[in-house]
């Protein structure tokens, strides 16, 4: 699904960009996605409590975000230039670590 958003969603460039992968979280209540080159974003399902969880400005790409089945969880692989890792970001890989959400 591709979502085109223009102005519809405050705290996001008044450009129109194009929002993909966007992802429902299981109950419905959430949805995550990538805005342009911009980041990975979370907000309320009717479109409020933009929280931006990911700045991918300096990624070479993001990979979708998904929900885990019980939604206090989201996953989203990223893709950084070798001389830009960092044994935080490595580390995440190697141990499987997700970020709590909420």
């Amino acid at each position: 699904m591709t979502l085109a958003v223009v102005g519809a969603i405050s705290g996001c460039s008044p450009t129109v960009q194009e929002d993909r992968t966007i992802e429902y979280s299981a109950r419905g209540e959430s949805v995550a996605f990538q805005h342009g080159n911009d980041g990975v974003y979370v907000a309320s399902s009717d479109g409020t409590k933009l929280e931006k969880v990911f700045d991918s400005s300096d990624a070479l790409a993001v990979s979708s975000p998904l929900f885990s089945p019980d939604d206090s969880k989201m996953i989203f692989t990223t893709a950084v230039p070798l001389e830009q890792r960092t044994a935080q970001n490595s580390s995440l890989v190697e141990q499987g670590d997700c970020a709590t959400l909420g």
